[in-house]
């Protein structure tokens, strides 16, 4: 499962909160809850210290964060993922194939939709 999110965003922060004890509550299916961080405060493409800052303010230990730009989004899906609210989940299944996306964040919803794609 892939998190887009932004750090200047509240749900994107809520999602944040959340993704270490969604990492845990999942491992047991091999499920991996990756957060790709698209810009920092200031609007930019987050660095490493901005991505250290995230896992640290979210107690994330586990569930893997990273740095990436919005080049990694896009309205096409061949040039990119389209993404068009923060945070945006992808969920994929063992072969990387999109079983579905879920755009905003809601604790319940990415409960219900990881129940119902995985176990």
């Amino acid at each position: 499962m892939i998190d887009f999110s932004v750090m200047w965003c509240a749900p994107c922060a809520s999602a944040g909160k959340n993704s270490q004890s969604v990492y845990d509550s999942n491992k047991d299916i091999g499920l991996v809850y990756i957060t790709v961080l698209l810009e920092n405060f200031k609007g930019e493409a987050p660095e490493k210290s901005d991505i250290k800052k995230w896992k640290n303010e979210h107690s994330v230990k586990d569930a893997p964060v990273y740095g990436g730009s919005r080049s990694l989004i896009n309205s096409v899906p061949e040039e990119g993922y389209p993404v068009r609210a923060w945070p945006t989940f992808y969920f994929l299944d063992k072969d990387l194939t999109i079983l579905y996306i879920n755009e905003g964040y809601s604790k319940e919803s990415l409960s219900y939709y990881i129940k119902d794609l995985y176990r």
